[in-house]
């Protein structure tokens, strides 16, 4: 008599929901560190449109003006970079944001925003 198996056994299923609750567990604490990364964008495109005479005091203030407003914490005045070129100004922020996962185990995600922002001829910077 051959006995035809039929689904998954206990342990298939509890190595199955095992997993699924692993990659939840993941999203719940990788969601939060994505949503402030396109808080920390839309702040950094904020303050660089709100400059009309652009220099680099000015865009530097606008920045940390942008991040108080939106209760930005994770990035710090030393995260933003201001660099010149003859016609541009690079807005660039950079840094690492750490969150745990299970016990000693967690994920450190790298997150790189840059903004061209054109500059007035008359030599501000």
């Amino acid at each position: 008599m051959q006995k035809n198996e039929r689904g998954m056994t206990f342990i298939g299923w509890a190595l199955s929901i095992f997993l699924f609750l692993v990659f939840v567990l993941a999203a719940v604490r990788l969601v939060p560190v994505y949503l402030e990364y396109m808080t920390v964008r839309s702040a950094v495109d904020a303050a660089a449109r709100s400059v009309h005479d652009p220099s680099r005091e000015r865009l530097f203030r606008a920045v940390v003006l942008q991040f108080d407003v939106n209760q930005i914490t994770a990035i710090h005045s030393r995260n933003v970079a201001i660099t010149r070129t003859y016609h541009h100004f690079k807005l660039t922020v950079d840094y690492t944001a750490r969150t745990p996962f299970i016990g000693n185990v967690g994920f450190t995600v790298h997150f790189h925003h840059s903004i061209r922002i054109r500059a007035h001829e008359n030599g501000n910077g």
